[in-house]
């Protein structure tokens, strides 16, 4: 081969990538999502099975999946780093949201504890997993405010109830900052110590 050719196999292969991207079947993406409501499933830690009120399981086994319903939306965004986006589609909500979340509030609407009634509860019962990490509601509430890229979260218990095997529910009220509210109740579960 000679030295020639070579430049010549360089540029037929940037030009089969090139037409590549431009012949991408893929759809355009909205590059943000808005989210139009909430699920939420209690899970058993180590397994994707959602429990129910035949599946007792101790408090410290357990935790509570948060998943948004999402819509993609058009925004207006600059794209500075260039990328190519050539092998895959986009998928709508790319950028995650840029309606941040005023406020996450949990409480319990049966008795979990002396301190946590439907009437009177800390929210230091909880802490909430987003991406990986552990943080406490408060925390969770000042972080996201301006946006967020996540699609769910969980949220776990940090001390068992008092009474053992007793049906629990929880109340899940989501507040984001264009003033739309998310409500949602757990399913019954029996939790124990």
């Amino acid at each position: 081969m000679s030295f020639k050719t070579i430049p010549l196999l360089i540029i037929l292969l940037f030009s089969s990538v090139i037409t590549a991207c431009i012949e991408n079947d893929c759809p355009p993406a909205l590059p943000y999502f808005e989210v139009k409501g909430i699920d939420v499933s209690p899970v058993r830690v180590g397994s994707d099975v959602i429990l129910t009120t035949s599946n007792p399981v101790a408090w410290d086994k357990l935790y509570y999946q948060v998943g948004f319903s999402i819509e993609g939306v058009a925004a207006n965004y600059s794209n500075s780093s260039g990328n190519l986006y050539a092998l895959d589609c986009i998928f709508n909500g790319y950028r995650g949201s840029k309606i941040g979340i005023v406020s996450l509030s949990i409480r319990p609407l049966t008795a979990y504890s002396d301190s946590d009634t439907p009437d009177s509860f800390s929210s230091s019962l909880y802490q909430v997993k987003v991406l990986n990490e552990l943080i406490s509601i408060q925390e969770f509430n000042l972080i996201f405010k301006e946006g967020f890229d996540f699609r769910e979260f969980d949220f776990q218990l940090t001390r068992a109830p008092k009474s053992a095997g007793e049906i629990q529910q929880f109340d899940i009220e989501l507040t984001f900052a264009n003033g739309k509210t998310f409500k949602q109740t757990t399913p019954e579960l029996r939790i124990l110590n």
